[in-house]
């Protein structure tokens, strides 16, 4: 009887182990970054919008550029997004991570990044059509 309860009990602290260095808990997994990707940012106002066929970004006072998308490349940390615009090279990164736009109370699950011109535009990003949640 006693070797049963020792059985029992070792059975039950293994199940309680704890994952090994390094590893990430299954509710802190990062999301994979979508394809199609809506990204945005304040301070200034930009938005870059992702299809299967076209990056668009749009800012206030500038006109749009558009381009076609040739597809992300991806690694561990980050996906990116280059395009050849008539404004130069338009990237855009983006990581997972939770971030928020800082004007409107809305939580997105990435963090984006735009250059364009030399100029670094940061912000947050959802899923095409999901605009964060608030």
């Amino acid at each position: 009887m006693r070797s049963v309860a020792v059985l029992a009990l070792a059975g039950f602290l293994s199940a309680c182990q704890t994952a090994p260095v390094g590893a990430t808990p299954a509710s802190e997994a990062t999301l994979p970054v979508p394809d199609a990707i809506d990204a945005l940012g304040t301070e200034p106002f930009w938005a870059v919008m992702i299809d299967a066929e076209q990056i668009a970004l749009t800012r206030p006072e500038h006109p749009p550029v558009t381009a076609p998308n040739a597809g992300a490349s991806r690694t561990a940390s980050a996906t990116r997004w280059e395009a050849k615009t008539a404004e130069g090279v338009l990237k855009l990164t983006v990581t997972a991570g939770p971030c928020s736009d800082g004007m409107s109370d809305r939580s997105y699950p990435f963090k984006a990044e735009a250059l364009i011109g030399g100029r670094k535009l940061k912000g947050c990003a959802a899923a095409a059509g999901e605009r964060g949640e608030n």
